[in-house]
């Protein structure tokens, strides 16, 4: 199992590197991030049902130094 996340390093919803091995390889992924509606529009986009979880962290430091882009 693959996992694109810990969010200080990567946030699922901004890498889609993951993408390719769940769409073309058939891969079960754990997807972690702060942007569940972004992951969702793209999740939505697949033509199947993948062996995908999302965990999805909130916080309030969005916009800030701490998270300037989520």
């Amino acid at each position: 199992m693959n996992e694109i996340g810990i969010t200080e390093r990567g946030d699922a919803a901004l890498d889609t590197s993951w993408f390719q091995w769940v769409v073309e390889e058939k891969q079960p992924a754990i997807l972690i991030t702060k942007d569940p509606s972004k992951l969702n529009r793209i999740l939505n986009d697949l033509d199947f049902a993948p062996n995908i979880i999302v965990h999805a962290t909130i916080t309030g430091f969005g916009g800030t130094i701490l998270e300037p882009i989520v």
